[in-house]
């Protein structure tokens, strides 16, 4: 079983840190959202079902053992959601609340993206080492793809993305730091490049030619490694083209997973180990704002409209809801147990 690192949480309040020459964010009313917001608790095998008017649980869906994420197409009538223990994928329709179907994957599957054309999803498959195509009309894995190489025969796929054109699928290991293109008609890995060990989370950029990354770090190989201050406190912004890093953005403890704004010109970003959401600013590539929220955050999502953010927080098993132009935490809900991967409707 793979090591989970807890840190004392935090009381959710929010502080925002402002750069030189960096203006506040201004006040708007209070938005009103509505829709749902489905969140994983991967240590009860449970899916909790927030309603983002209420901003309460409004059902509870049992689903395999382990679950790590969830996802949804665009029509929004199924989520699916990984299950690492249990090597599948369990279809939860969201009208009824209720599992319908489930999906074999291949060993320990962790992280999941959707085709922009809503025909096929991609599952990292960590134990197996690659990647399950699925094709959502027909419920069932089409294609499999290896990731493993020479070099790399172990890397532990987590993190999985798919470019706004559609034609790629991104690919982050988070033992290898490896980061593996797939060419989405080919069915294989036309490139791959070496980042940072402890690779979890990734975004592709609007423009179609930038990755957002961030992970771990070092702290993976062990406690003696966070000791020495090897974890991670940056986003990697990479050339997909070239596999470079363009630029390299500062942000708290252990950045493993981020999430970008409806029109791209925000990332979201959670800081696992310092108990924060940071805001960057995509066009000028720095941080703008950091939100504390509760412990050890997991997850995070915008809603579709952009107005609210939702981030699980793993240690304190609730939910934080934020106005995402203000940076202000407006709930805090409680949900299952160890909340992991987040998703709106």
């Amino acid at each position: 079983m793979k090591a989970i690192f807890r840190f004392a949480p935090l009381a959710a309040m929010v502080v925002l840190l402002f750069g030189a020459g960096c203006a506040p964010l201004a006040p708007p009313p209070t938005p009103v959202a509505t829709g749902k917001v489905y969140v994983v608790n991967e240590d009860d095998d449970t899916v909790s079902i927030i309603d983002v008017a209420t901003q309460r649980v409004m059902a509870t869906v049992a689903v395999g053992g382990w679950p790590h994420c969830v996802v949804l197409p665009a029509d929004g009538r199924l989520a699916y959601v990984t299950n690492g223990e249990a090597g599948n994928i369990s279809v939860i329709d969201t009208r009824s609340n209720a599992v319908v179907s489930t999906i074999p994957a291949g060993k320990d599957p962790q992280g999941m993206a959707i085709a922009p054309d809503g025909r096929e999803a991609f599952v990292a498959n960590y134990d197996s080492n690659d990647v399950s195509v699925i094709d959502l009309a027909q419920g069932r894995v089409s294609a499999t793809i290896p990731i493993a190489t020479e070099k790399e025969p172990m890397p532990n796929p987590q993190g999985v993305a798919v470019s706004p054109d559609g034609k790629q699928v991104y690919v982050v290991s988070i033992h290898s730091g490896q980061v593996s293109v797939i060419d989405r008609a080919q069915r294989l890995v036309t490139q791959s490049f070496h980042i940072v060990e402890g690779l979890a989370g990734v975004a592709p950029l609007p423009d179609g030619r930038h990755l957002y990354l961030g992970g771990h770090g070092a702290m993976m190989k062990g406690m003696e490694g966070m000791t020495k201050g090897k974890m991670n406190q940056d986003v990697r912004v990479v050339e997909v083209g070239t596999g470079q890093v363009v630029a390299t953005i500062s942000t708290g403890i252990m950045p493993i997973d981020i999430a970008l704004s409806p029109d791209g010109s925000r990332a979201y970003v959670v800081c696992h180990g310092s108990h924060e959401v940071w805001v960057l600013d995509t066009a000028r590539r720095q941080a703008i704002a950091t939100i504390k929220v509760g412990g050890n955050p997991q997850g995070v999502v915008p809603t579709r409209d952009g107005k609210l953010l939702y981030v699980s927080n793993r240690n304190d098993n609730t939910v934080s809801a934020i106005d995402a132009a203000t940076g202000q935490v407006m709930a805090t809900i409680p949900v299952g147990k160890g909340p992991r991967g987040v998703a709106a409707q």
